[in-house]
């Protein structure tokens, strides 16, 4: 997830089912260099809110993002937002940064991702003079390499078992060109795991789906054509699904106006980008964000936040995210089978036992969960439900393994 380190969010974060933070947005200027050396040499440290993170036990995604003023040639300190975005002009400022943070944080901070979603307007130099002083380089990915190249090295100089995320793509898009121009720039040699970037507002979990079409299979595709396989861990470091965000949830009848939340919907759709994303081969989800909220209900749906109400407290698709994590954490995706038209059940599972998430399309056949013995159904929220049909939402069933789950679904 995606959240400042304000304790309550992050005692909720836990709760449903959340291990691990990503520092873009909420949390990046704990660590972002345009915060931390304002000035040349003038350094300021957040270690109380980079701490609170570990004292909730989340692990931390930290960001090596953004650039100070001067190390960009802007000519003023940064106060807006796309101020702090432009490309650093001499990579030895950039790895004294990266030396710099690392290392202070080098027990806190595992894993480290360079910049974010570079193939687009986060990456960018300063022109100025010309009509727009935001300007794309004309060589943006070989610039992007060397930077991550230059953060690699400075890193594993700290501490070699140091983790370091690149590539940042996305799936769909640009992202395709930007992996493969990466690629020939040498950047596969400079990471340890392949990121990307994955929004939409489709339908999911169902054979050929966007995010299976069009997520990690498509951001990393040059890489899988040039090398027969990827090779290296996928995270999938922001996203999220669009339709139905979250709103004020299950009020009804304290509120003034009338409340539209479609909750259930919001709450099945998480758990559907899950599903789709994790069956896809990401072997980490940050979903983007827990933060940005208001100070009151009644504000108006949001595009990106999710997990949480307008009010900043728990939204039901918490629930259905914390059931989830609750039956396939530790449990890698194996294969997916179709019991009825209209109707998938993706399989997970590790010795300790197996689930079948069963997602049934819009239009699909009548289907009712199996029953036997070592079999247990579940709804989208975790509680047994109250009749073996499948409805519109995701549901579960649980069994001792794969084989027995597939016996189950046979017709």
């Amino acid at each position: 997830m995606h959240t400042l380190a304000a304790t309550r969010h992050l005692i909720m974060a836990k709760a449903a089912g959340l291990n691990w933070v990503r520092l873009h947005d909420a949390g990046m200027q704990y660590i972002g260099w345009s915060w931390l050396e304002p000035e040349r040499g003038k350094w300021i440290f957040f270690d109380a809110e980079v701490r609170r993170y570990r004292h909730w036990h989340l692990s931390v995604l930290g960001q090596l993002e953004t650039a100070p003023h001067w190390a960009t040639g802007y000519p003023q300190p940064c106060r807006g937002y796309w101020d702090r975005w432009y490309e650093p002009t001499n990579l030895a400022d950039w790895a004294e940064y990266v030396r710099t943070v690392t290392t202070r944080y080098r027990d806190d901070i595992r894993a480290w991702e360079v910049w974010n979603e570079p193939w687009g307007s986060f990456w960018s130099v300063y022109a100025p003079g010309e009509k727009d002083e935001r300007k794309r380089s004309e060589t943006a990915a070989a610039d992007y390499a060397a930077l991550q190249a230059a953060a690699y090295r400075a890193a594993k100089a700290v501490d070699p078992t140091l983790t370091i995320v690149g590539f940042n793509s996305y799936g769909g898009y640009n992202g395709k060109d930007w992996t493969a121009a990466l690629y020939r720039d040498g950047a596969y040699d400079t990471c340890d795991v392949f990121s990307y970037h994955k929004y939409t507002s489709a339908q999911l979990a169902y054979p050929g789906d966007d995010v299976t079409a069009e997520g990690l299979s498509h951001a990393a595709a040059p890489i899988v054509e040039a090398r027969g396989q990827l090779g290296k861990p996928a995270w999938m470091s922001e996203g999220t699904i669009l339709r139905y965000g979250t709103w004020d949830g299950l009020y009804r009848h304290t509120l003034p106006y009338p409340n539209a939340d479609d909750c259930h919907t919001a709450a099945d759709n998480t758990a559907r980008y899950l599903i789709s994303t994790l069956s896809g081969g990401a072997e980490k989800v940050f979903l983007y964000t827990m933060h940005g909220i208001g100070y009151y209900y009644g504000s108006g749906q949001p595009q990106w936040r999710c997990l949480v109400t307008n009010d900043g407290f728990l939204h039901p698709a918490a629930c259905a995210l914390s059931a989830l994590a609750w039956l396939i954490e530790g449990k890698p995706f194996v294969k997916l089978v179709e019991p009825a038209k209209g109707v998938t059940a993706y399989l997970f599972a590790s010795p300790a036992g197996a689930v079948a998430a069963v997602s049934p399309q819009p239009q699909h056949a009548p289907y009712r969960l199996p029953a036997g013995q070592g079999l247990a159904a579940l709804d989208l929220y975790g509680n047994p439900p109250a009749a073996l049909e499948v409805g519109r939402q995701v549901v579960y069933l649980t069994g001792p393994n794969v084989a027995a789950l597939e016996r189950a679904f046979q017709p």
